[in-house]
């Protein structure tokens, strides 16, 4: 695993600390689990917009089609 280091607003650690405290996780994890969050409704709006096929989807996604 690697590592990265960025820089937020109040506002986005603010609402990491709340989700932490909510789901009983520590700050790490949310933020790993707001970004899969965000890249999948990402992929599937792109889906959504015709800008990506079914198949490409589905590979983005790492599921299988069926």
């Amino acid at each position: 695993m690697s590592v990265i280091s960025l820089r937020m607003k109040d506002r986005g650690i603010k609402r990491i600390n709340e989700l932490s405290k909510m789901w009983h996780k520590d700050k790490s994890a949310i933020a790993r689990e707001l970004i899969d969050y965000g890249w999948e409704f990402l992929m599937l709006k792109l889906y959504r917009e015709g800008k990506l096929s079914l198949s490409a989807l589905s590979e983005k996604l790492e599921l299988s089609i069926s």
